[in-house]
């Protein structure tokens, strides 16, 4: 078995204390609540929020004013745009299946490689 790394604090079978546990989730919670507001935000500081529309409406109208926004600067936003070739995406599926911290629950390989075919 490997040698444990000096600097790692708890392993992932091992269980914190319950004051620093609770310490560090109030720490993510103040990270965290910024974004909460922050596609209302975005939405004002571009000019596309209407006054009484919704906030779904304002994401919406958000993401529509920064996709525009990066087309316009130039920047790629597809993986092809960046030099990736179509034969990296099933390698590119397996490690991102292999990450615990994925925002969405991944149910197959298939499904990784199907965002990753979307966005190619």
């Amino acid at each position: 078995m490997a040698e444990r790394p000096k600097d790692l604090i708890y392993a992932r079978d091992e269980k914190p204390p319950a004051v620093p546990l609770i310490a560090i989730g109030f720490q993510h919670v103040a990270v965290i609540c910024p974004y909460l507001v922050m596609v209302a935000l975005v939405a004002e500081a571009l000019g596309v929020r209407d006054e009484g529309a919704s906030d779904e409406h304002a994401g919406s109208a958000a993401a529509a004013a920064l996709r525009q926004l990066v087309k316009d600067a130039g920047v790629a936003d597809r993986l092809r745009d960046w030099g990736v070739e179509e034969a990296d995406l099933a390698p590119l599926a397996d490690a991102t299946a292999m990450t615990p911290a994925n925002p969405r629950k991944v149910e197959s390989r298939e499904q990784i490689l199907e965002i990753l075919r979307a966005v190619y």
